[in-house]
């Protein structure tokens, strides 16, 4: 079996598997591509069928929750595609919330496929992950995503914090974003205020680099009911994250048609 024979939403599916270290039913058949809800059924009823996932064992669990048969896992190393670990359902709620954002803006071809977890990261040699983050990092994102334009890499920094931690934890983050020069946007979805007013005092602490690498903040809540279409608050100002992405995408075409055709070469600058 070759993961690039099989159906698209198959190869999604063992992708979404391989870096979060499971699959959500509900999440995958609600957000996973544009394509009708039978064809998804129909595909999630072939991938048991394969058996190409598992259900977790708890009872509790195993009508929703799923992982990479070892046959998977196979297929998408044959793929150069390196699985992570089975996840532990301690971290579902987290990961959840994660996984909707990842795939409903892929869906709605906000974002590109080539997203990475944070688990999926760790699995990277330090060659590559100086590469994506523009040096050594301290901490890793939940999810970094690349957005949907033409002819630049605009790399988005998760940070889904749903718990209030101490100042120095905010100071460590700051500090840490501040180095990561491959990253364009840190996006915190959080579910206190705590955590946004102690990250700006530590981003004044730090003299963080916000007109380079820009924290934008969005409700927690509002981040997992409309994981494509919630609010964010950039540098005191607030819009729709996906008028946010269309405002990118307008500029970098207006700037791309303005480029004389002897210098499109070099049109690699960050906005």
């Amino acid at each position: 079996m070759v993961y690039s024979e099989l159906p698209l939403l198959i190869q999604q599916a063992l992708s979404i598997g391989a870096k979060f270290g499971y699959i959500n039913k509900k999440i995958y058949l609600m957000h996973a591509t544009s394509t009708c809800q039978s064809y998804k059924y129909e595909l999630w009823n072939q991938l048991q069928s394969m058996r190409l996932i598992k259900p977790y064992s708890d009872p509790s669990f195993s009508k929703i929750y799923f992982y990479l048969s070892q046959a998977a896992k196979s297929i998408v190393l044959a793929q150069g595609i390196v699985p992570v670990s089975k996840v532990n359902p301690v971290y579902f709620s987290h990961d959840n919330a994660v996984m909707k954002f990842a795939l409903a803006n892929e869906s709605k071809a906000q974002i590109l496929s080539d997203w990475q977890t944070e688990a999926s990261l760790r699995l990277l040699n330090n060659h590559k992950i100086y590469q994506l983050f523009g040096g050594q990092v301290a901490k890793f994102p939940d999810l970094l995503v690349n957005l949907n334009v033409s002819g630049q890499k605009i790399k988005i920094a998760l940070e889904v914090e749903r718990s209030a931690k101490n100042q120095n934890r905010y100071d460590a983050f700051a500090i840490g974003y501040s180095k990561a020069k491959g990253v364009d946007l840190v996006l915190v979805a959080h579910g206190h205020k705590f955590t946004r007013d102690a990250l700006l005092i530590s981003m004044r602490r730090i003299g963080y680099p916000r007109s380079v690498r820009p924290i934008a903040f969005c409700n927690l809540s509002e981040f997992i009911e409309n994981p494509s279409k919630f609010h964010i608050e950039i540098e005191g100002h607030r819009i729709g994250f996906s008028e946010y992405i269309k405002n990118i995408q307008d500029l970098i075409h207006k700037n791309q048609l303005k480029v004389p055709e002897n210098d499109s070469g070099n049109n690699s600058g960050k906005i």
